[in-house]
């Protein structure tokens, strides 16, 4: 039985923590809210009926709606929005890179980000380059190209325009075509 308990135990939080870990990364924070808010209710309101209490009148629908908005919007809403500013300094060069969704490392001290980590590398598609002479194949030699975030950078000849290439986000140097 203490077995059981145990893994019933471990298998509930794990599984949790999985959830909220995908959540986390997979859905906005109000929608996070709303949903769990609903999830309640509706929980709430099964128990209810199951106990035998009446349906909720009108009124009583008005107050939980209002109740429930400002809870959301004022209560949870303002942990929820956490929006930070990095200056220019911070982002530097590589602010080419930085795209809408994109996963980052911000380092805060003191309520100021003081340096942003991005993933080491990136897919971006080749926009405009010389053009790929016959007979060219991968060699010691590279030619300049222009990615689609505007940073330049050197490619192999064979490479031509609208090759998708993964480019290391340090020194946006060219490291391979992309396998998709």
């Amino acid at each position: 039985l203490i077995v059981a308990c145990l893994a019933a135990t471990w298998f509930i939080w794990g599984s949790t923590y999985l959830a909220i870990k995908w959540a986390l990364v997979s859905f906005p924070p109000f929608l996070q809210m709303g949903t769990r808010f609903l999830a309640a209710g509706v929980l709430l309101a099964a128990w209810m009926r199951w106990r035998g209490a009446a349906w909720p009148q009108r009124r009583e629908w008005v107050n939980a709606s209002l109740l429930g908005t400002l809870m959301l919007g004022v209560g949870y809403g303002m942990t929820a929005v956490a929006q930070v500013s990095v200056s220019k300094d911070v982002v530097g060069d590589r602010a080419p890179f930085l795209q809408e969704g994109m996963k980052c490392i911000l380092s805060v001290y003191e309520g100021n980000a003081v340096s942003i980590e991005l993933p080491a590398r990136m897919v971006l598609e080749i926009v405009d380059t010389e053009p790929t002479m016959k007979g060219q194949t991968a060699s010691s030699s590279f030619k300049p190209a222009k990615l689609s975030n505007g940073v330049r950078t050197m490619v192999p000849p064979h490479i031509a325009v609208g090759t998708r290439v993964v480019i290391m986000t340090e020194d946006a140097s060219y490291v391979e075509r992309a396998k998709d």
